[in-house]
């Protein structure tokens, strides 16, 4: 499934093994960078937590670094991404 908020050039596609986040010129595969970290000899912890209407997806790096990412479904063509500063409604594509 891929998501994309309404007037921002930000998006977020779920695979059954990655978290990708898009912007207008760039997608981020947080699969590949755990990947590329572990590579790096630095150890990654993770925290996947996912039901019908909820995901989290929790990273936390050796060097005392996290990353959260938490989306609710508030319907079939919606989701919140709540971050740190704001919760951000993203709309299906």
């Amino acid at each position: 499934m891929q998501i994309s908020p309404f007037e921002s050039g930000l998006g977020v596609r779920f695979e059954a093994d990655n978290l990708i986040l898009i912007s207008s010129t760039l997608e981020t595969s947080y699969k590949d960078n755990i990947e590329t970290v572990e590579n790096t000899v630095q150890a990654v912890a993770t925290e996947n937590t996912v039901t019908d209407t909820f995901y989290k997806l929790i990273i936390d790096y050796e060097v005392g670094a996290s990353a959260v990412f938490e989306f609710t479904k508030i319907s079939d063509s919606q989701i919140i991404w709540a971050s740190a500063s704001s919760n951000v409604i993203l709309d299906k594509l």
